[in-house]
């Protein structure tokens, strides 16, 4: 395999048109193209149109699971393959060996989750390690089946059927004594002729940590506009800015009372959030509200607004206009133009621990902007049309208006 191409470049500057542009014009090469989201996926099959995708098929009694046998398949008959982040991190030993025989150029679109925290709780931990045997911790802290997990899966799908799948392929650690850590398998990128990952700001994404814990090696590339014809050059910020200046006159950021209550820089933090009690909470959709309905005149349908999904805000007449904060890859929202941004994002501190162990260190303010641009990215401004947009947390304000004044 070559280095692995990273194509770091701003939204809207052609990303997916150029992997389109290069699957139609490589006949010669097999493809597997990798997306968080099926509209991505259809968009795909209807635009390479000098070659043929085929989407991994799902067996309704076994969900996701057979989805793996499909693309087995697939992958033995050297199709073209479209499919989501969610069937590729599930790829077991089986479809490494196939990989390994075949020679396809792998394109991930955005940015995959490699390593992941499982939220498991204290009690539970107790009965999958301690009172039913059903995982152990190996001498490397990789996470096994033990000899309670036999009887457990004879008895059917429980709870734990996810954890003791991703045990068998061999995904789970345990670190910390406390903390479950899933991690996709490096391996799996040396299998491909080529790798393209499609992103913007990877300095901050945690696969670029990941890659740099292992030791991978990557270049990075921008992508230009001759013509008709998108091309790869070597990657530049320089190239960037006369977008950002464009995009900047597009994003009004509120300035104004209702961001009082997020002047501390851990406001609206995870942490902080779970120390709300419900007259803050209160607070916090009042202004959602004040800012959506009153301040802009704004309907459900024109607006998106976020905060963690587990403290459960509930803002009257726009609980439709919400949408998770790490919303990537889709165009389903397009049209919204009023926006309320109630996050403060932090790579978790168990994650900076993991690669602290090799002397990583992490830049926080470069991921919670990546985190951030790619969410504002979901709205309007994609098409380069205006869009008001409220962030009550200073860090974030603060963070938005130096990238837009670079």
């Amino acid at each position: 395999m070559e280095k692995i191409k990273i194509v770091d470049s701003i939204m809207g500057s052609g990303k997916s048109q150029m992997a389109i542009q290069m699957m139609n014009e490589d006949v010669e090469s097999d493809f597997i193209y990798i997306t968080p989201y099926l509209d991505e996926i259809r968009r795909i099959k209807q635009n390479c149109t000098n070659r043929k995708f085929t989407e991994p098929k799902e067996d309704r009694k076994n969900r996701i699971y057979s989805k793996t046998k499909s693309l087995k398949e697939l992958l033995k008959s050297g199709s073209n393959i479209a499919t989501t982040h969610s069937l590729f991190k599930l790829v077991d030993k089986g479809t490494e060996e196939i990989l390994q025989a075949t020679n396809y150029t792998l394109i991930l679109d955005e940015v995959m989750d490699v390593v992941q925290q499982i939220p498991i709780s204290k009690a539970d931990q107790t009965v999958l390690f301690e009172n039913s045997n059903i995982l152990q911790v190996d001498e490397n802290n990789r996470v096994i089946l033990g000899g309670g997990a036999k009887k457990y899966i004879s008895e059917g799908n429980g709870k734990f059927a996810e954890l003791i799948h991703m045990s068998k392929l061999g995904r789970l650690f345990k670190f910390q004594n406390i903390i479950i850590l899933w991690e996709f398998p490096i391996e799996v990128f040396k299998y491909f002729k080529n790798v393209y990952i499609l992103t913007y700001l990877f300095d901050g994404q945690i696969q670029k940590y990941f890659f740099d814990f292992y030791d991978v090696k990557y270049d990075k590339f921008t992508i230009i506009k001759n013509s008709d014809k998108y091309e790869l050059v070597d990657h530049s910020s320089e190239l960037d800015k006369e977008r950002i200046k464009f995009i900047s006159s597009k994003i009004n950021i509120y300035e104004g009372k209702l961001n009082s209550i997020g002047a501390r820089d851990n406001s609206f933090s995870y942490s902080w959030y779970k120390r709300l009690d419900s007259d803050i909470k209160e607070i916090i959709t009042n202004n959602i509200y004040n800012y959506l309905k009153n301040i802009n005149k704004a309907k459900s349908r024109d607006c998106l607004w976020t905060s963690f999904k587990e403290f459960n805000l509930n803002v009257p007449s726009f609980k439709r206009a919400f949408i998770v904060h790490n919303t990537r890859a889709t165009n389903e929202y397009s049209d919204t133009h009023t926006l309320a941004y109630c996050v403060n994002r932090y790579i978790s501190p168990f994650l900076v621990n993991y690669f602290k162990g090799k002397d990583i260190s992490i830049n926080q303010d470069v991921y919670a902007l990546s985190e951030m641009l790619q969410w504002i990215f979901r709205s309007r401004i994609r098409n380069d049309e205006e869009v008001n947009i409220y962030i009550p947390n200073t860090r974030m304000r603060n963070l938005l208006k130096k990238y837009l004044t670079i």
